[in-house]
């Protein structure tokens, strides 16, 4: 990843035309001189000077292009490997691969024994843990994740966690909510992953992810918010999906402004949603994931 962005910034650097992206994008009192293998551009406006990244150009074809020295791991001529260790963990029974330790089941308060994971949590802040009654970086980043029963296929529990282990905020597993297909229970999904945002530019921190439906086991795209209260944190089922039902998989939604007006737009597969959880447009390409043919959807999840 470091060579793919030294070399985009290199290419815009280096441009002679002055139609580059970078901060010097304009014609009008910028000029550029190259000698050697240093460009540097002059501000005629200001009377500054300022070097910019090319001060070692790439070599014929593009073929390397150095690393900053802070982005490598060089390993320690004792040949001792580099090893993570376990800080803290709430989960299932587990061993430690750095010292080999049995780390105990954590003990939940809600909901206990839904300690597994099987997607990938996401780290941001969602907390106002200082109480100046914003979430900022000033706070503790949070972790999302949905975590289900060894003895449960479908339903889970979705909860945020302080990212130092010290406090669980909220945890959340069946909860009503009522659209245009009725009133009905619906749990996070066992297998399902999640996506963090300001969804709808309200102020208030979203979670995207897959809920399961109680009264048939159908599965729909879901919107969780979390919610600042005088207790605390709360997490509430906000939205779901009003459409037909979608297959039931380990989905991992992702959330981007596809259109540039300030709303996130959420990807399932090769459906996309808008902000409020309507159908922007289904697509005809891949469905996200390879699948396979001894799978009931070899064709993919969605």
């Amino acid at each position: 990843m470091q060579r793919i962005l030294l070399l985009t910034a290199l290419l815009v650097a280096c441009s002679n035309s002055g139609d580059g992206l970078g901060a010097n994008n304009t014609k009008t009192g910028v000029s550029s001189t190259t000698t050697g293998l240093t460009t540097q551009t002059t501000t005629t406006t200001t009377g500054t000077q300022t070097s910019d990244m090319c001060a070692t150009a790439a070599p014929a074809g593009g073929a390397f292009v150095p690393a900053l020295a802070d982005c490598q791991y060089t390993p320690s001529p004792t040949g001792t490997p580099f090893a993570a260790q376990v800080e803290w963990s709430m989960t299932q029974e587990m061993f430690d691969p750095s010292t080999g330790a049995m780390l105990p089941a954590y003990t939940f308060t809600e909901f206990d024994g839904y300690g597994g994971v099987f997607q990938a949590p996401v780290v941001r802040h969602m907390t106002d843990d200082n109480g100046d009654g914003a979430v900022s970086d000033e706070d503790i980043p949070d972790i999302a994740v949905v975590m289900g029963h060894p003895d449960e296929r479908l339903d889970g529990v979705l909860r945020i966690i302080s990212g130092d282990g010290s406090n669980i905020h909220d945890s959340i597993s069946w909860e009503s909510h009522s659209n245009a297909n009725g009133v009905f229970d619906y749990a996070p999904y066992h297998y399902a992953g999640v996506a963090v945002a300001d969804i709808d530019a309200d102020g208030v921190i979203e979670i995207a992810t897959l809920a399961v439906r109680s009264s048939d086991s159908l599965c729909f795209p879901a919107i969780y918010e979390v919610r600042t209260t005088p207790l605390g944190t709360e997490i509430a089922l906000e939205r779901v999906y009003e459409g037909g039902d979608y297959n039931c998989g380990a989905h991992a939604p992702a959330l981007a402004d596809l259109d540039n007006d300030g709303l996130m737009e959420i990807m399932y597969g090769r459906a996309t949603m808008n902000s409020d959880l309507t159908l922007k447009w289904y697509g005809t390409g891949g469905r996200g994931w390879y699948g396979r043919s001894d799978y009931p959807w070899p064709e993919g999840y969605w």
